[in-house]
């Protein structure tokens, strides 16, 4: 059920143009196995539309079935961003996300209508790259890029 009502919303967000996926091109990865690879911790870095860090911390990510994942991060400002805010993708929490050959989509505030912070990426096997979006009820209020590298076990 709530996978369902998970799904159902972010596909609400991108028909509604409230979320838009990543813009950077993807290779598909035809290999069942590339999503696999995606459980770990990561060293996360997010940048506003200049290009200026603004929030760094460390993901920690979980496969729990061939497209689910789950898991938690915690993140801390870095600079005040001249662009905006950057929603609530400081402090620490849970997150959800799916993943589908070499595309990830993770919703920081799972547990929140609105106020959410979600990540469209690409999996290359040791990095996540893509947009982050600060997304409340009138839409995107705010976005960047990210950059997500695994920690070497």
């Amino acid at each position: 059920m709530k996978k369902d009502l998970m799904l159902m919303a972010t596909l609400t967000l991108l028909m509604c143009g409230c979320v838009s996926p990543p813009s950077a091109p993807v290779e598909p990865d035809l290999s069942p196995s590339r999503s696999g690879k995606i459980s770990g911790d990561y060293s996360y870095s997010a940048y506003d539309n200049r290009g200026t860090k603004v929030v760094e911390g460390t993901m920690r990510i979980r496969l729990e079935d061939s497209a689910r994942i789950s898991g938690s991060w915690e993140f801390r400002s870095v600079t005040d961003s001249p662009t905006g805010e950057v929603g609530p993708q400081k402090g620490s929490g849970t997150l959800v996300g799916d993943v589908h050959l070499s595309l990830v989509g993770i919703n920081l505030n799972p547990n929140y209508a609105d106020n959410n912070v979600v990540l469209f990426g690409t999996f290359d096997g040791s990095t996540i790259l893509g947009n982050w979006q600060f997304v409340g009820f009138p839409g995107v209020l705010n976005q960047g890029t990210f950059r997500a590298v695994r920690a070497v076990n």
